[in-house]
Protein backbone atom coordinates (compact mmCIF):
# COMPACT_ATOMS: atom_id res chain seq x y z
CA UNK A 1 0.00 0.00 0.00
CA UNK A 2 1.37 3.55 -1.13
CA UNK A 3 1.67 5.20 2.03
CA UNK A 4 1.62 9.27 2.35
CA UNK A 5 3.87 12.51 1.86
CA UNK A 6 2.85 15.86 1.06
CA UNK A 7 3.81 18.71 -1.53
CA UNK A 8 2.77 21.81 -3.04
CA UNK A 9 -0.66 23.39 -2.17
CA UNK A 10 -2.66 21.83 -5.06
CA UNK A 11 -1.65 18.28 -4.66
CA UNK A 12 -2.48 16.01 -1.94
CA UNK A 13 -1.92 12.27 -1.06
CA UNK A 14 -4.16 9.44 0.49
CA UNK A 15 -7.33 10.84 -0.23
CA UNK A 16 -8.75 7.91 -1.12
CA UNK A 17 -12.54 7.79 1.22
CA UNK A 18 -13.11 11.38 0.14
CA UNK A 19 -12.64 11.20 -3.65
CA UNK A 20 -14.16 7.54 -3.53
CA UNK A 21 -16.43 6.60 -6.23
CA UNK A 22 -19.41 7.90 -4.44
CA UNK A 23 -18.03 11.35 -4.09
CA UNK A 24 -17.44 11.98 -8.21
CA UNK A 25 -20.43 12.53 -10.57
CA UNK A 26 -17.87 11.97 -13.17
CA UNK A 27 -14.82 11.13 -14.88
CA UNK A 28 -12.50 10.44 -18.27
CA UNK A 29 -9.45 10.81 -19.84
CA UNK A 30 -7.12 7.95 -18.67
CA UNK A 31 -3.54 7.86 -18.61
CA UNK A 32 -1.74 4.36 -17.94
CA UNK A 33 2.14 4.00 -16.77
CA UNK A 34 3.97 0.74 -16.03
CA UNK A 35 7.11 0.66 -13.54
CA UNK A 36 9.95 -1.17 -14.40
CA UNK A 37 8.96 -3.47 -11.37
CA UNK A 38 5.49 -4.04 -12.86
CA UNK A 39 3.33 -2.05 -11.06
CA UNK A 40 0.73 0.38 -12.87
CA UNK A 41 -0.47 3.74 -12.18
CA UNK A 42 -3.35 5.09 -14.02
CA UNK A 43 -4.64 8.59 -13.90
CA UNK A 44 -7.86 10.09 -14.89
CA UNK A 45 -9.86 13.82 -14.25
CA UNK A 46 -12.88 14.42 -12.15
CA UNK A 47 -14.25 16.83 -10.26
CA UNK A 48 -16.93 19.05 -10.11
CA UNK A 49 -20.18 18.38 -12.70
CA UNK A 50 -18.17 17.86 -15.80
CA UNK A 51 -15.57 19.43 -18.03
CA UNK A 52 -14.66 21.97 -17.47
CA UNK A 53 -15.26 22.83 -14.35
CA UNK A 54 -13.66 24.89 -10.94
CA UNK A 55 -13.76 21.82 -9.54
CA UNK A 56 -12.02 19.67 -11.75
CA UNK A 57 -9.12 17.77 -10.31
CA UNK A 58 -6.72 14.70 -11.43
CA UNK A 59 -6.74 11.58 -9.43
CA UNK A 60 -3.94 8.65 -9.60
CA UNK A 61 -4.42 4.80 -8.82
CA UNK A 62 -2.56 1.67 -9.18
CA UNK A 63 -2.82 -2.06 -9.02
CA UNK A 64 0.28 -4.28 -8.16
CA UNK A 65 -1.22 -7.49 -9.94
CA UNK A 66 -1.43 -6.91 -13.74
CA UNK A 67 -4.54 -4.76 -13.22
CA UNK A 68 -6.65 -7.52 -11.08
CA UNK A 69 -7.44 -5.49 -8.21
CA UNK A 70 -7.18 -1.18 -7.61
CA UNK A 71 -6.49 0.80 -5.26
CA UNK A 72 -8.73 4.34 -4.83
CA UNK A 73 -7.56 7.27 -5.41
CA UNK A 74 -3.67 8.07 -3.59
CA UNK A 75 -2.74 11.25 -5.09
CA UNK A 76 -4.88 14.59 -6.26
CA UNK A 77 -4.38 16.99 -8.00
CA UNK A 78 -6.08 20.01 -6.72
CA UNK A 79 -8.06 23.20 -9.31
CA UNK A 80 -7.12 26.68 -7.21
CA UNK A 81 -10.98 28.17 -7.75
CA UNK A 82 -9.44 31.42 -5.39
CA UNK A 83 -6.49 32.02 -7.72
CA UNK A 84 -9.22 30.90 -10.96
CA UNK A 85 -6.56 28.04 -11.51
CA UNK A 86 -8.38 24.51 -13.30
CA UNK A 87 -6.48 21.71 -13.30
CA UNK A 88 -6.79 18.68 -15.80
CA UNK A 89 -4.96 17.22 -17.86
CA UNK A 90 -3.09 14.26 -16.24
CA UNK A 91 -0.20 12.13 -18.62
CA UNK A 92 1.64 9.46 -17.22
CA UNK A 93 5.11 8.56 -18.19
CA UNK A 94 8.00 6.20 -16.63
CA UNK A 95 11.03 7.73 -18.05
CA UNK A 96 13.79 5.96 -19.38
CA UNK A 97 15.50 5.85 -15.50
CA UNK A 98 12.64 4.17 -14.33
CA UNK A 99 11.18 7.09 -12.42
CA UNK A 100 7.51 8.24 -12.82
CA UNK A 101 6.53 11.67 -14.47
CA UNK A 102 3.35 13.12 -13.73
CA UNK A 103 2.47 15.70 -15.79
CA UNK A 104 -0.79 17.80 -15.41
CA UNK A 105 -2.36 21.51 -17.15
CA UNK A 106 -3.56 24.42 -15.16
CA UNK A 107 -5.10 27.27 -16.94
CA UNK A 108 -6.82 30.04 -15.64
CA UNK A 109 -10.20 31.25 -16.04
CA UNK A 110 -12.02 34.75 -15.85
CA UNK A 111 -12.46 36.95 -13.13
CA UNK A 112 -16.60 36.52 -12.01
CA UNK A 113 -17.25 32.74 -13.13
CA UNK A 114 -19.41 31.37 -10.36
CA UNK A 115 -19.08 27.61 -9.76
CA UNK A 116 -22.38 26.38 -12.13
CA UNK A 117 -25.19 24.27 -10.94
CA UNK A 118 -25.92 20.86 -12.87
CA UNK A 119 -29.23 22.40 -15.01
CA UNK A 120 -26.77 25.63 -15.74
CA UNK A 121 -24.28 23.57 -17.23
CA UNK A 122 -26.41 20.91 -19.06
CA UNK A 123 -28.42 24.17 -20.75
CA UNK A 124 -25.18 25.44 -22.32
CA UNK A 125 -24.84 24.73 -25.61
CA UNK A 126 -21.01 25.09 -25.15
CA UNK A 127 -18.74 25.89 -22.07
CA UNK A 128 -16.73 28.19 -24.07
CA UNK A 129 -16.52 30.93 -21.41
CA UNK A 130 -14.12 28.28 -19.11
CA UNK A 131 -12.48 27.90 -22.27
CA UNK A 132 -11.31 31.33 -22.96
CA UNK A 133 -8.19 32.00 -21.48
CA UNK A 134 -6.72 28.06 -23.15
CA UNK A 135 -4.35 30.12 -24.59
CA UNK A 136 -2.34 30.81 -21.72
CA UNK A 137 -1.96 26.91 -20.28
CA UNK A 138 1.09 25.86 -18.48
CA UNK A 139 2.24 22.31 -18.17
CA UNK A 140 3.36 21.45 -14.79
CA UNK A 141 5.26 17.83 -13.64
CA UNK A 142 5.85 16.33 -10.46
CA UNK A 143 8.79 12.92 -10.67
CA UNK A 144 8.81 9.93 -8.32
CA UNK A 145 12.07 8.35 -8.02
CA UNK A 146 10.91 5.18 -6.63
CA UNK A 147 7.61 4.22 -8.14
CA UNK A 148 8.04 0.26 -7.10
CA UNK A 149 8.28 1.21 -3.37
CA UNK A 150 5.56 1.08 -0.70
CA UNK A 151 6.54 4.83 0.11
CA UNK A 152 7.33 6.50 -3.04
CA UNK A 153 8.40 10.13 -2.91
CA UNK A 154 6.96 12.37 -5.57
CA UNK A 155 8.82 15.80 -5.97
CA UNK A 156 7.54 19.26 -5.56
CA UNK A 157 5.89 20.13 -8.90
CA UNK A 158 7.97 21.71 -11.65
CA UNK A 159 6.71 24.54 -14.39
CA UNK A 160 7.58 22.56 -17.98
CA UNK A 161 5.98 25.17 -20.68
CA UNK A 162 3.50 27.57 -21.97
CA UNK A 163 1.71 24.62 -23.73
CA UNK A 164 -0.15 21.29 -23.24
CA UNK A 165 0.87 17.95 -23.52
CA UNK A 166 -1.53 14.27 -23.83
CA UNK A 167 0.45 12.52 -24.90
CA UNK A 168 3.96 10.93 -23.42
CA UNK A 169 7.37 12.19 -24.81
CA UNK A 170 9.34 10.32 -27.40
CA UNK A 171 12.85 9.14 -26.35
CA UNK A 172 15.32 9.60 -29.51
CA UNK A 173 18.50 7.56 -30.10
CA UNK A 174 20.70 10.45 -29.51
CA UNK A 175 18.70 10.56 -25.97
CA UNK A 176 17.06 13.95 -27.07
CA UNK A 177 13.33 14.34 -25.86
CA UNK A 178 10.80 15.54 -27.83
CA UNK A 179 7.37 16.77 -25.87
CA UNK A 180 4.06 16.23 -28.25
CA UNK A 181 2.64 19.70 -27.17
CA UNK A 182 0.42 21.66 -28.78
CA UNK A 183 -1.02 25.08 -28.18
CA UNK A 184 -4.99 26.33 -27.81
CA UNK A 185 -6.68 28.85 -30.32
CA UNK A 186 -7.25 29.75 -34.07
CA UNK A 187 -3.21 29.29 -34.82
CA UNK A 188 -1.70 28.51 -38.34
CA UNK A 189 1.03 25.85 -36.97
CA UNK A 190 1.91 23.12 -34.49
CA UNK A 191 4.48 23.87 -32.04
CA UNK A 192 6.91 21.22 -30.51
CA UNK A 193 9.20 21.64 -27.51
CA UNK A 194 12.15 19.02 -27.28
CA UNK A 195 14.99 18.73 -24.83
CA UNK A 196 18.59 17.56 -24.91
CA UNK A 197 18.85 17.83 -20.89
CA UNK A 198 15.93 15.21 -19.97
CA UNK A 199 13.22 18.41 -18.77
CA UNK A 200 15.37 20.96 -17.42
CA UNK A 201 15.66 23.53 -20.72
CA UNK A 202 13.97 23.55 -24.29
CA UNK A 203 13.60 24.20 -27.79
CA UNK A 204 10.89 24.78 -30.03
CA UNK A 205 10.26 23.88 -33.75
CA UNK A 206 6.80 24.54 -35.95
CA UNK A 207 5.19 22.85 -38.93
CA UNK A 208 2.88 25.28 -40.20
CA UNK A 209 -0.52 24.80 -42.02
CA UNK A 210 -2.87 23.63 -38.94
CA UNK A 211 -5.88 23.74 -39.72
CA UNK A 212 -7.87 26.62 -38.95
CA UNK A 213 -10.60 26.24 -36.04
CA UNK A 214 -10.60 25.67 -32.41
CA UNK A 215 -9.04 22.30 -31.82
CA UNK A 216 -6.98 20.35 -29.26
CA UNK A 217 -4.26 18.37 -31.34
CA UNK A 218 -3.12 16.15 -28.98
CA UNK A 219 -0.37 15.08 -31.07
CA UNK A 220 1.46 11.02 -30.88
CA UNK A 221 4.71 10.65 -31.57
CA UNK A 222 6.26 7.26 -32.62
CA UNK A 223 9.05 5.94 -35.45
CA UNK A 224 8.66 4.95 -38.65
CA UNK A 225 10.57 1.45 -39.55
CA UNK A 226 12.72 4.00 -41.88
CA UNK A 227 13.80 6.02 -38.53
CA UNK A 228 11.75 9.33 -39.19
CA UNK A 229 9.62 10.18 -36.38
CA UNK A 230 6.00 10.63 -37.05
CA UNK A 231 3.44 13.47 -35.26
CA UNK A 232 0.16 11.92 -35.57
CA UNK A 233 -2.58 15.33 -34.76
CA UNK A 234 -6.67 15.18 -34.04
CA UNK A 235 -8.17 17.77 -36.07
CA UNK A 236 -11.89 19.13 -36.25
CA UNK A 237 -12.63 17.26 -39.21
CA UNK A 238 -12.58 13.66 -39.31
CA UNK A 239 -9.10 12.62 -39.96
CA UNK A 240 -5.65 12.77 -38.29
CA UNK A 241 -3.18 14.06 -39.94
CA UNK A 242 0.54 13.43 -40.30
CA UNK A 243 4.00 15.30 -39.89
CA UNK A 244 7.31 13.76 -40.11
CA UNK A 245 11.09 14.75 -38.99
CA UNK A 246 14.10 13.65 -39.86
CA UNK A 247 16.76 14.98 -37.79
CA UNK A 248 14.99 14.46 -34.32
CA UNK A 249 12.33 17.16 -33.85
CA UNK A 250 14.04 20.21 -35.08
CA UNK A 251 12.26 20.35 -38.47
CA UNK A 252 9.06 19.16 -39.47
CA UNK A 253 7.19 18.25 -43.13
CA UNK A 254 4.26 20.18 -43.22
CA UNK A 255 0.80 18.18 -41.76
CA UNK A 256 -0.88 15.96 -44.51
CA UNK A 257 -4.04 13.75 -44.09
CA UNK A 258 -3.38 10.14 -42.57
CA UNK A 259 -6.79 8.77 -42.27
CA UNK A 260 -9.94 9.17 -41.27
CA UNK A 261 -10.57 9.20 -37.94
CA UNK A 262 -13.32 10.20 -34.65
CA UNK A 263 -12.24 13.35 -33.67
CA UNK A 264 -10.36 12.40 -30.54
CA UNK A 265 -6.49 11.81 -28.78
CA UNK A 266 -4.89 9.56 -31.25
CA UNK A 267 -3.47 6.78 -29.36
CA UNK A 268 -0.43 5.28 -31.29
CA UNK A 269 2.78 4.32 -30.42
CA UNK A 270 6.21 2.27 -31.10
CA UNK A 271 6.10 -1.72 -29.60
CA UNK A 272 9.34 -3.09 -27.89
CA UNK A 273 10.21 -5.05 -31.39
CA UNK A 274 9.89 -1.32 -33.38
CA UNK A 275 6.42 -2.46 -34.79
CA UNK A 276 3.82 0.31 -33.97
CA UNK A 277 0.17 -0.10 -32.25
CA UNK A 278 -2.68 1.87 -32.96
CA UNK A 279 -6.38 2.04 -31.06
CA UNK A 280 -8.64 4.10 -32.91
CA UNK A 281 -12.59 4.37 -32.77
CA UNK A 282 -14.46 2.31 -35.08
CA UNK A 283 -16.74 4.65 -36.52
CA UNK A 284 -14.74 7.91 -38.48
CA UNK A 285 -17.60 9.97 -37.18
CA UNK A 286 -18.28 9.60 -33.77
CA UNK A 287 -16.12 8.26 -30.59
CA UNK A 288 -18.18 4.99 -31.12
CA UNK A 289 -16.11 1.20 -30.20
CA UNK A 290 -11.95 0.80 -30.56
CA UNK A 291 -10.11 -1.46 -32.97
CA UNK A 292 -6.48 -2.48 -32.89
CA UNK A 293 -4.42 -1.51 -35.51
CA UNK A 294 -0.93 -2.52 -35.97
CA UNK A 295 1.89 -1.55 -38.52
CA UNK A 296 5.05 -3.10 -39.29
CA UNK A 297 6.43 -0.07 -41.03
CA UNK A 298 4.88 2.84 -38.87
CA UNK A 299 2.68 3.81 -42.43
CA UNK A 300 0.25 0.89 -43.45
CA UNK A 301 -1.73 -0.57 -40.37
CA UNK A 302 -3.80 -3.45 -40.84
CA UNK A 303 -7.11 -3.44 -38.39
CA UNK A 304 -5.91 -6.92 -35.82
CA UNK A 305 -8.65 -6.87 -33.12
CA UNK A 306 -11.97 -5.02 -31.89
CA UNK A 307 -11.49 -3.89 -28.48
CA UNK A 308 -14.65 -3.02 -27.67
CA UNK A 309 -18.01 -2.38 -29.76
CA UNK A 310 -20.14 -0.09 -27.45
CA UNK A 311 -20.72 3.72 -28.10
CA UNK A 312 -19.30 6.83 -26.38
CA UNK A 313 -15.80 5.07 -25.40
CA UNK A 314 -13.05 7.34 -25.74
CA UNK A 315 -9.09 8.92 -25.20
CA UNK A 316 -7.69 4.73 -25.15
CA UNK A 317 -3.92 4.92 -23.68
CA UNK A 318 -1.97 1.41 -23.52
CA UNK A 319 1.63 0.41 -22.41
CA UNK A 320 3.79 -2.76 -23.38
CA UNK A 321 4.44 -5.45 -20.58
CA UNK A 322 7.67 -7.55 -20.63
CA UNK A 323 6.16 -10.45 -22.22
CA UNK A 324 4.21 -7.68 -24.75
CA UNK A 325 0.83 -7.64 -23.10
CA UNK A 326 -0.78 -4.63 -23.91
CA UNK A 327 -2.46 -2.93 -21.07
CA UNK A 328 -4.81 -0.22 -22.10
CA UNK A 329 -7.50 1.66 -20.30
CA UNK A 330 -10.31 4.23 -21.63
CA UNK A 331 -13.44 6.36 -20.85
CA UNK A 332 -17.16 5.30 -21.56
CA UNK A 333 -19.43 7.75 -21.43
CA UNK A 334 -17.77 10.21 -18.91
CA UNK A 335 -20.44 12.85 -19.81
CA UNK A 336 -23.14 13.28 -17.03
CA UNK A 337 -25.02 14.98 -19.60
CA UNK A 338 -25.84 12.41 -22.05
CA UNK A 339 -28.55 9.91 -20.52
CA UNK A 340 -29.98 12.68 -18.00
CA UNK A 341 -33.51 12.52 -17.65
CA UNK A 342 -35.40 16.01 -16.70
CA UNK A 343 -37.96 14.70 -15.05
CA UNK A 344 -36.24 12.40 -12.41
CA UNK A 345 -33.27 14.76 -12.43
CA UNK A 346 -30.76 11.45 -12.98
CA UNK A 347 -28.09 10.96 -15.22
CA UNK A 348 -27.85 7.41 -16.42
CA UNK A 349 -24.09 8.15 -17.70
CA UNK A 350 -21.82 4.99 -17.21
CA UNK A 351 -18.88 7.36 -16.39
CA UNK A 352 -16.71 4.32 -16.01
CA UNK A 353 -13.23 3.91 -16.20
CA UNK A 354 -11.78 1.03 -18.02
CA UNK A 355 -8.59 -1.46 -18.25
CA UNK A 356 -7.83 -4.32 -21.12
CA UNK A 357 -5.02 -6.79 -20.78
CA UNK A 358 -4.65 -8.31 -23.62
CA UNK A 359 -1.96 -10.94 -24.51
CA UNK A 360 0.43 -10.04 -27.60
CA UNK A 361 -0.91 -13.33 -29.15
CA UNK A 362 -4.57 -11.98 -29.22
CA UNK A 363 -3.42 -9.01 -31.45
CA UNK A 364 -1.19 -11.52 -33.58
CA UNK A 365 -3.84 -13.87 -34.28
CA UNK A 366 -6.66 -11.10 -34.71
CA UNK A 367 -8.37 -13.66 -31.83
CA UNK A 368 -9.96 -12.81 -28.46
CA UNK A 369 -8.31 -15.54 -26.05
CA UNK A 370 -9.38 -16.90 -22.78
CA UNK A 371 -7.21 -14.67 -20.58
CA UNK A 372 -7.96 -11.94 -22.69
CA UNK A 373 -9.89 -8.69 -20.25
CA UNK A 374 -11.98 -6.02 -22.33
CA UNK A 375 -14.32 -3.84 -20.59
CA UNK A 376 -13.46 -4.42 -17.28
CA UNK A 377 -14.61 -1.52 -14.89
CA UNK A 378 -11.82 -0.63 -12.69
CA UNK A 379 -13.42 2.83 -11.69
CA UNK A 380 -16.95 4.21 -11.49
CA UNK A 381 -18.75 7.59 -10.46
CA UNK A 382 -21.60 7.19 -8.64
CA UNK A 383 -23.07 10.55 -8.33
CA UNK A 384 -26.37 10.59 -10.27
CA UNK A 385 -28.80 12.94 -8.50
CA UNK A 386 -26.62 16.07 -9.34
CA UNK A 387 -28.93 18.35 -8.97
CA UNK A 388 -29.41 17.99 -5.35
CA UNK A 389 -25.48 17.52 -5.26
CA UNK A 390 -23.81 20.68 -7.04
CA UNK A 391 -26.43 23.46 -6.03
CA UNK A 392 -23.95 26.18 -4.97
Amino acid sequence: MITPNSFAKNVRINIEKEYSEENRAWQGAPSIARTKGGRLFVGFMSGGIYEPDPRNHCLLVYSDDRGDTWSGPVLSIESKPMERLRSFEIELWTAPDGALWLFWVETPYAEGLSMPTYEQKIDMENDSEYHSLENMSRTYVSVCRDPDSDTPVFSEPKYMFNAVMRNIPFVCDSGRWIFPTYLTGNREYYEFFFSDDKGETFMTSRSYGRSAGRAYDEPALFRMSDGRISAIVRTTPHVYKRMITDDEGETWSAPEEFMPAASQRPCVKNLSDGSVLMITSISTKARNGFRILHSADGVNFTEKLVLDDRERISYAEFVEDEDGTIFAVYDRERNNKIRKSRVTGYSEAAKEILFARIPREAINTGTATENTVRARVISKARIDALDNIFTK
